[in-house]
C-alpha cells in the first residue's frame, strides 16, 4: 500500500513539474541597432543584411512593429492601413507580417529580435478610446496620448502584446510613449482613482500625485509583462528611459512619471536610456564636449544602482530630421569610446542603412 501511495505521489509531483513555466531572468550584453524603417533595397537581400550585421558584432535588432498615421512603411511597401501593426492581430490593421519575414534570418545568424512596440501614442487607440486630459498653458486640454485608464485601451494593449508573444521573439522594447506628462492624468477616471487612494483631487503641485502616476503606470506595464510572458516566458522587456531620469530622479518622476528605482524594483530586464547627444546639446545649450560630460554623469548615476548588462545606451548615428542625415563619425566614435569604458550595452539609433555600422562602437 505504501508503494502504491508513493508511486502515485511521484507521478503527481512529476506531472505538476511539467506544468511549471520557467522564466529566464538572465540578461546579456547587447550590441544592437534600432530599425525605424527598412529601406526597400534590403527587401530581397535580407540574408546578406543579417550576415553583415553579424560580421560587425551586432547581436540584437530592435524592429519597429507599429504603424502610426505619419510613419513610413517598411520597405516602402504599399499598405491599406492608415495605422496598425507589423504582426498578425485581431485588434487592428496588419500592415504586413514583418516579424514572420525577419525572424528566420535573424535566427540563422544568432541575432536576438526585440519587437519595438508603442503604447499610448498608437493612432488607432487614440482614435477609438480618446486622449487622456492634461493641464497645459493654464488650460484643460487633450494630453499626449490615449487614456491609459480606460479598460478598453488596456485590454487592447494586453491583447496586442500577447499577439506579439506568439512569435519567436526574444524581447519587447517599450516605446518612449509609456509616460504621463507633468500636467497629464486629470481625466474623470484618473482623478477619481487618485481621489479614492488619497482623498483629494490631483494637482500639478502635488508630489503624491506624481508618485501615484508612477505606480499606476508601472503596475500596468508589469501586468503587460505578466500576460505576455504567460504566452512566451523567454521574452525580456526593455523600457525606454528619458535622459533626464538618471540625471535627476525628481524630473523623471514629475515630467514623465518614470523612475529607475521603480522599474528596478519590478525587475525589468533592460533600461534603454535615450542618450541622444544632439538632443542633449540642443535642450541644455551645450557643446559636444559638455554633452559627453552629461553622458558620463548619466552612466555613473545609473551604475550606482543598475548592473552594466542591464543598461542599453542608445546613441544617435543620424539626426532625427526628415532626411535622417548622418552625424559626424568622430562624434559617434567618441561617444562609443566613453560608453565602452563602462561595459554597458550600446544601441545605434536610428539605424537606416548598413553603412551606419562604419564606426568603432562594436
Amino acid at each position: 500500500m505504501f508503494r502504491i501511495l508513493f508511486t502515485l505521489f511521484f507521478f503527481i509531483i512529476a506531472d505538476i513539474s511539467f506544468a511549471i513555466t520557467i522564466i529566464d531572468n538572465t540578461v546579456y550584453k547587447i550590441n544592437g541597432v534600432q530599425i525605424f524603417n527598412f529601406d526597400k533595397k534590403y527587401r530581397y537581400q535580407l540574408d546578406d543584411y543579417f550576415k553583415t550585421l553579424k560580421s560587425h558584432n551586432v547581436n540584437a535588432v530592435f524592429l519597429r512593429v507599429f504603424q502610426n498615421n505619419s510613419d513610413r512603411v517598411h520597405f516602402n511597401e504599399v499598405s491599406n492601413c492608415d495605422s496598425g501593426v507589423y504582426f498578425k492581430s485581431e485588434v487592428t490593421c496588419t500592415v504586413f507580417d514583418l516579424l514572420d519575414l525577419i525572424i528566420p534570418y535573424a535566427k540563422k545568424y544568432d541575432i536576438k529580435v526585440f519587437a519595438w512596440m508603442a503604447t499610448r501614442s498608437l493612432s488607432f487607440l487614440k482614435e477609438k478610446y480618446g486622449y487622456e486630459v492634461e493641464i497645459r498653458d493654464n488650460k484643460i486640454q487633450n494630453g499626449y496620448g490615449v487614456n491609459i485608464f480606460k479598460k478598453g485601451s488596456r485590454d487592447s494593449l494586453i491583447t496586442l502584446f500577447k499577439e506579439l508573444a506568439s512569435y519567436d521573439i526574444d524581447g519587447i522594447l517599450i516605446q518612449d510613449d509609456f509616460i504621463l506628462r507633468m500636467g497629464e492624468g486629470i481625466s474623470g477616471l484618473s482623478s477619481y482613482r487618485y481621489s479614492v487612494d488619497y482623498g483629494k483631487l490631483p494637482s500639478v503641485d502635488d508630489y503624491d500625485w506624481f508618485k501615484w502616476k508612477v505606480k499606476n503606470l508601472s503596475d500596468f506595464l508589469n501586468e503587460l509583462r505578466y500576460e505576455t510572458r504567460k504566452v512566451n516566458p523567454k521574452i525580456k522587456f526593455a523600457v525606454n528611459i528619458y535622459y533626464e531620469t538618471p540625471l535627476d530622479a525628481s524630473k523623471g518622476l514629475k515630467w514623465y512619471s518614470q523612475t529607475i528605482e521603480r522599474y528596478k524594483e519590478l525587475g525589468f530586464s533592460y533600461f534603454a536610456v535615450m542618450g541622444y547627444h544632439e538632443q542633449i546639446m540642443n535642450e541644455l545649450n551645450l557643446n559636444f564636449n559638455e554633452s559627453l560630460e552629461v553622458l558620463n554623469k548619466m552612466l555613473n548615476n545609473l551604475l550606482s544602482s543598475v548592473s552594466a548588462d542591464n543598461i542599453l545606451m542608445k546613441i544617435q548615428v543620424r539626426k532625427f530630421n526628415s532626411d535622417k542625415s548622418l552625424i559626424n563619425s568622430k562624434e559617434v566614435n567618441s561617444i562609443c569610446t566613453l560608453i565602452k569604458n563602462y561595459k554597458t550595452g550600446i544601441v545605434l539609433v536610428p539605424f537606416e542603412s548598413l553603412s551606419d555600422l562604419n564606426n568603432t562602437c562594436f
